[in-house]
């Protein structure tokens, strides 16, 4: 899916989180996951995957904020939709 078709999609649904919602979340995460070890590691970035799936930002978006490449953003967003289907989420 285009990411442009993407963002139609989620904003039909009304899908789009506030950045305070997104804030919020994110942070919640640091401090359930941490910043160390490889099993935090995996579950932070397997929660961020699903949070920026859930977020219904733009790719753009969520680069800027997070700091990361577009293109890493697209991954994870792939991850967090992979997720969302297989009911790990």
């Amino acid at each position: 899916m285009e990411p442009e078709c993407a963002i139609e999609l989620l904003a039909s649904r009304g899908r789009r989180m506030s950045e305070s919602d997104y804030d919020r979340e994110r942070t919640a995460l640091r401090k359930t996951n941490g910043e160390s070890s490889a099993a935090a590691i995996a579950k932070r970035e397997q929660a961020l995957a699903a949070l920026l799936h859930r977020s219904g930002w733009t790719q753009e978006e969520v680069a800027e904020k997070e700091g990361i490449s577009q293109q890493r953003i697209e991954e994870k967003l792939r991850f967090g939709r992979f997720l969302e289907f297989t009911g790990s989420t």
